[in-house]
């Protein structure tokens, strides 16, 4: 005799599946606004790190550049230019000196010397570039045909082949990119008593006893949102963007970084 058993299974009602349903929907939700939460927030890290570690490799290499700077009795080529009323890409102040100073990569130089200019990259014309935002560096050896700062008094401009420093490209190498995402460089200089000196447009520098570099810099992921919402370069290098959008310049105030390094020359023959 065989003796059967009745499974009485029960089925789920349309008001189970759909309370069922909605669950796993809340939880997804809330998953992925978590994932996304932490996929920011390391974002937002990984970005930050990324800008110290671009400010410290650029203080670093300017430091050493600085503190390597060659003077005579006669000649100390030095030229801190001051911001120029134009649109041109080398609007923005700059630092020029020459520098024993080890490049490498085999330039083929025939001396240790080098001329160095730092500046940072100023929109051409208002135009935005993949170059907005680059701190840039120019390195000219001996071996090149605009290696001419030997002359004395020391020749600086805009512009002019004949001259030892110009804004321009004419008197030395083209500028290659550095560091990304700067909002603005400062350039302090100092005598002895801790004055400022004051940069120029025409007129090459004793050497100053200090220098305070300025490097203010946005994090990538910060930089792509003041872009977003308006931010432009040109107008934050002429501190003109707290008038023409406040919004850009509140966020950008609020999210850049200041990095900051003094160099000190002491005594070198100056006046």
């Amino acid at each position: 005799m065989k003796i059967k058993f009745k499974v009485n299974r029960k089925k789920f009602s349309l008001i189970e599946l759909i309370l069922v349903m909605t669950i796993f929907l809340l939880l997804l939700v809330v998953f992925f606004t978590f994932f996304n939460t932490a996929k920011n927030v390391w974002a937002s890290s990984d970005s930050r790190k990324q800008a110290f570690e671009d400010a410290r490799v650029a203080l670093d290499l300017m430091s050493r550049d600085l503190q390597c700077i060659y003077y005579t009795d006669n000649i100390a080529p030095f030229w801190l230019k001051t911001k120029e009323n134009n649109e041109s890409w080398y609007n923005d102040k700059s630092l020029n000196f020459v520098s024993l100073t080890d490049i490498g990569g085999g330039s083929g130089t025939t001396s240790s010397l080098y001329e160095i200019k730092y500046q940072l990259w100023y929109p051409e014309n208002g135009v935005q570039s993949d170059s907005d935002g680059w701190l840039m560096r120019s390195v000219t050896g001996s071996s090149s045909t605009k290696w001419n700062f030997n002359a004395s008094p020391i020749s600086v401009g805009t512009s002019g082949a004949d001259k030892a420093f110009t804004a321009n490209n004419d008197s030395s190498e083209p500028f290659n990119k550095f560091i990304p995402h700067v909002t603005r460089v400062e350039f302090n200089c100092f005598d002895r008593l801790r004055n400022p000196i004051a940069g120029t447009t025409s007129t090459a520098q004793e050497l100053p006893y200090s220098i305070e570099i300025k490097l203010y810099i946005l994090p990538k992921a910060d930089w792509q949102k003041w872009i977003a919402i308006g931010g432009k370069p040109a107008n934050s290098i002429n501190d003109t963007e707290e008038s023409t959008n406040p919004a850009a310049a509140s966020f950008r105030k609020n999210h850049e970084i200041l990095f900051s390094k003094m160099i000190l020359f002491g005594e070198r023959g100056q006046k």
